[in-house]
């Protein structure tokens, strides 16, 4: 929805946008139901949250979508070409497109082997519960939501790739920060040097990413491609992050941010190989062309 009824200099902007929501979003269900249902018990915890749930359809039932021309009613087997495969058919025919999905696969890698054992981390150093929720799950949400807001910036000065590779680049230097903080210990300014440093570099690495994605779809396209996209991005961020605590386990926690910091460069040396996006906007200004918009 977001890529479709923005223009192509809009993208960072909107980027930001959907990660500064999905941050509240957490927050407000997570933190916000857990305050409600310790004040008021369970049922208005689910009340809460369901509220929350229903004006999002409130809203989606207002703000319509831009109209596209009308379209003769297909049959399920038409219906599945054009939605289906032809997004994917179409996917696979462009330059490079092996080396997009490699990229897009490995390019937060860094940042999921961080965050996905810090936690744990930190409580081994011997920071306490309410370290985590304070410093971890409030400042470091905070932290992501600026850094994802200066990405919005960031793209509309120096475009896409060039942020990506800010981000990329920062995502291997705030890995090093937890050997600062393993060396340091429970020293709690350190932490918050630490969670700064991780989670803005987050920020501005996901609100890149997210803006180059939709970059890289066809605006009649949008949601089966992007989902594809997203999908091998959240199989490197989950499946390939799982063996996090093992690693630790196995080498030590300095070894193991070592490790996870160098798993940053294969996504840079990656944009070396890749271009602006422009498949997009051309498709965008196609279906403008032909009254499609």
């Amino acid at each position: 929805y977001r890529i479709e009824i923005l223009e192509l200099e809009e993208q960072g902007a909107g980027a930001a946008a959907v990660t500064f929501g999905y941050r509240m979003g957490m927050i407000v269900s997570g933190g916000g139901a857990l305050f409600v249902a310790s004040r008021y018990g369970w049922q208005a915890a689910y009340l809460f949250v369901g509220v929350l749930i229903f004006s999002g359809f409130l809203i989606s039932c207002f703000i319509g979508e831009k109209p596209f021309a009308e379209r003769p009613k297909h049959t399920a087997a038409r219906w599945i070409k054009e939605a289906v495969i032809d997004p994917f058919a179409d996917f696979i025919t462009r330059e490079n497109w092996i080396i997009i999905l490699l990229f897009v696969l490995v390019y937060k890698l860094p940042e999921a082997f961080a965050i996905a054992i810090t936690t744990p981390f930190i409580l081994k150093l011997g920071f306490s519960l309410e370290d985590v929720a304070t410093v971890i799950k409030t400042f470091g949400t905070a932290a992501t939501i600026v850094g994802a807001f200066f990405s919005g910036w960031l793209i509309a000065k120096t475009g896409i790739m060039r942020a990506l590779l800010i981000g990329g680049i920062l995502q291997i230097i705030s890995n090093f920060m937890f050997i600062v903080q393993a060396r340091a210990g429970a020293q709690i300014d350190v932490l918050y040097a630490t969670t700064a440093i991780e989670y803005f570099s987050s920020g501005i690495a996901t609100g890149a990413l997210v803006a180059y994605l939709g970059s890289l779809t066809k605006i009649n396209f949008t949601a089966t491609q992007f989902a594809l996209l997203t999908s091998i991005a959240a199989l490197g961020r989950t499946v390939l992050s799982s063996r996090t605590g093992y690693i630790a386990d196995e080498h030590g926690w300095e070894i193991f941010y070592v490790i996870s910091a160098l798993l940053g460069l294969p996504g840079v040396i990656l944009l070396y190989f890749l271009k602006e996006p422009t498949v997009f906007a051309e498709s965008r200004r196609q279906a403008k062309e032909k009254g499609e918009l």
